[in-house]
């Protein structure tokens, strides 16, 4: 695509590397009215490019006393078509911070670990509903039999605020006159930040499906890789998808013999922002990603497993992140004003019986 000429030509071209491919065709699921024939589930939920482009579009309508997303908007447009970002600023009456607001949260959104163990699903409003399968035991046919039913659900949220911790860090002009465009030293730090705000958001997840877990393991999985099957797999998750492992625990795998039914090599996937894919996968049993992260790298926290269950479809899933939108913000640090962003959302809402937690000891 060429230059830009409006901002809906902007978010296109900032969402054009994200995969447009649903995780499953939408037709095989019952989600239209039969009334109205309408979707039940709004369609920009369907793959991650519809998702982060809806994201952008709240972003670049939304105003408030701090927050003016049209004027950020037309300031990023005249940026990327070349004009000078301080003479940009000044006609637009907004910072820096502002103009590559957009561009940030494009970088940032590919890189959540949501995309791989959730759903991410944008609101178009403070208030609105998420949804995900539910699968359940209802009676069967015959007598003392069961059959496994799978229901959308919808659930009702309160986006709140959410101060991020990543910071803007001040460019000096100095900077800009050693060898470096200013559009240069931007850049770097848009990359820079863009990783920082990833960390931080997927340690956000991660923390928030922990406290959900449903079942906590400790004292006899000692160690050893049947214990953890019998106990994550058979016990907690016979339909385990992913497993994320602390330090320690992802130790306790190499120590033990590739011999069946434990583990053999495995082509890694793709990793995320402070979690690492384990080059393994489990023989004898479902297939299973295996992630460890530096986040549980000291004390008790690097022994610890989670094991989560998601189905074949985005809204089955342990957890949904409802991002309503991103803004750039003044943060006060050792008494000196700094840009930081942020986010209004619900992070994380966890399915706890989705959720599993053993500690290695």
């Amino acid at each position: 695509m060429n230059n830009p000429n409006t901002v809906d030509e902007v978010i296109e071209l900032l969402v054009a590397d994200v995969s447009d491919v649903p995780s499953r065709d939408l037709t095989n699921m019952d989600l239209v009215d039969p009334e109205t024939k309408e979707f039940v589930v709004p369609q920009y939920f369907a793959t991650p490019r519809q998702q982060l482009y809806q994201l952008l579009l709240n972003i670049v309508k939304y105003q408030d006393e701090n927050w003016n997303g049209p004027r950020a908007a037309q300031a990023c447009l005249a940026v990327m078509n070349g004009a000078e970002l301080d003479a940009v600023c000044q006609q637009y009456d907004v910072t820096p911070h502002a103009v590559f607001c957009l561009p940030l949260i494009a970088r940032t959104f590919p890189r959540l670990i949501t995309h791989e163990i959730g759903s991410i699903q944008p609101v178009l409003r403070q208030d609105a509903k998420i949804f995900f399968l539910d699968i359940m035991n209802v009676p069967g046919t015959q007598p003392e039999t069961m059959m496994r039913q799978m229901k959308l659900c919808s659930k009702a949220i309160t986006a709140s605020d959410q101060r991020l911790m990543a910071m803007w860090l001040q460019i000096e002009r100095a900077s800009f006159n050693s060898g470096h465009t200013w559009m240069t030293a931007l850049l770097a730090a848009l990359n820079s930040l863009s990783r920082e705000i990833a960390l931080e958001l997927n340690s956000m997840v991660l923390e928030d499906l922990l406290k959900s877990a449903s079942t906590r393991l400790q004292g006899d999985v000692t160690g050893t890789i049947p214990k953890l099957f019998k106990h994550v797999f058979v016990n907690c998750h016979e339909n385990t998808t992913h497993l994320i492992l602390g330090k320690a625990a992802l130790d306790s795998l190499h120590t033990q013999p590739l011999l069946k039914p434990e583990l053999h090599l495995h082509p890694a996937g793709e990793s995320y922002e402070g979690l690492r894919d384990v080059q393994y996968r489990l023989i004898d049993a479902p297939e299973v990603r295996l992630f460890w992260t530096p986040f549980w790298s000291h004390g008790e926290a690097a022994n610890r497993v989670m094991a989560l269950r998601r189905g074949s479809h985005w809204a089955d899933t342990p957890s949904v992140w409802a991002p309503y939108l991103f803004t750039a913000t003044e943060v006060n640090v050792n008494n000196i004003t700094r840009r930081g962003y942020e986010m209004i959302g619900a992070h994380n809402i966890a399915c706890p019986e989705k959720i599993a937690v053993a500690t290695l000891e």
